[in-house]
């Protein structure tokens, strides 16, 4: 489990640049430009990333549990392109993307707790988008 923390602490820092990057855009046009050009090659990067991270895992439990970061951050692909073709449910799917990595810690902290990694040093690693800030810029 200290592998895995280890292994995906690298994905969840590139992330929250990105987050960082994005929250410090105040510009519509230049956050779309953003959006298009650099945040959404990332996520895909961040989901090729995880998905390689399983074939470092056997244990079933901890697969589970993976399998739902590149879930994830597919949702958040979906949101930013919803987003970007003015769709209005776009908001909709940023909550949902949220909720999904929400489930996903939940569901890494038991596993880490089951799997007798209580004092595993790890930080908070809750992601939560600001892009669901981004109707508001309209």
């Amino acid at each position: 489990m200290t592998n895995y923390l280890e292994e995906t602490e690298g994905i969840t820092d590139e992330y929250l640049m990105l987050i960082q990057e994005e929250m410090d855009i105040d510009d519509p046009e230049e956050l779309a430009l953003f959006t298009e050009e650099k945040l959404l090659p990332s996520l895909e990067q961040l989901v090729s990333q995880s998905e390689e991270l399983r074939s470092n895992y056997s244990n079933d439990e901890l697969l589970n549990v993976h399998a739902m970061l590149p879930q994830a951050f597919e949702l958040l692909i979906e949101a930013n392109e919803s987003w970007l073709l003015g769709n209005e449910d776009s908001d909709k799917l940023f909550v949902a993307a949220d909720e999904s990595y929400l489930y996903y810690e939940e569901e890494l902290k038991k596993a880490r707790f089951k799997m007798g990694n209580r004092n595993c040093v790890g930080r908070n690693r809750i992601m939560i988008s600001p892009s669901r800030m981004k109707g508001f810029l309209y």
